[in-house]
């Protein structure tokens, strides 16, 4: 419930930009572990509007990357999504938003399972 994962935030250089970046340990999670970074309310506008960003996902236990539009508490359907390993690069992820009233961004990772048999 929540965010579960441990989360830090580290200092990253790439080509482009210096910054920050919120990482999340992929590997070691239990079913269906959730993380979950929401930004400060966006006002609404009449003008469509241009999220852009970037994530990297790669290795095994990597599952879902969701962004979603959150209006209160309701999150609704995601207006963006990855699943599994999108290579061991940082990949940009940008769509617009036509969203007249206000919200908040919530991008929402969920955890791979893997079943463990023991004989």
């Amino acid at each position: 419930k929540g965010l579960i994962v441990t989360a830090s935030i580290k200092p990253y250089i790439s080509v482009f930009v210096e910054g920050y970046y919120v990482f999340i340990e992929a590997s070691n999670r239990a079913l269906n572990d959730t993380a979950r970074i929401v930004s400060p309310r966006v006002q609404a506008s009449r003008s469509p509007r241009c999220l852009r960003f970037w994530y990297h996902m790669y290795g095994a236990h990597v599952n879902t990357l969701n962004v979603y539009l959150q209006d209160g508490a309701n999150l609704g359907s995601p207006v963006w999504k990855r699943k599994g390993t999108q290579g061991n690069v940082w990949n940009e992820g940008s769509l617009v938003l036509n969203v007249t009233n206000g919200f908040n961004v919530s991008f929402n990772w969920h955890s791979q399972y893997y079943k463990i048999k023991c004989y």
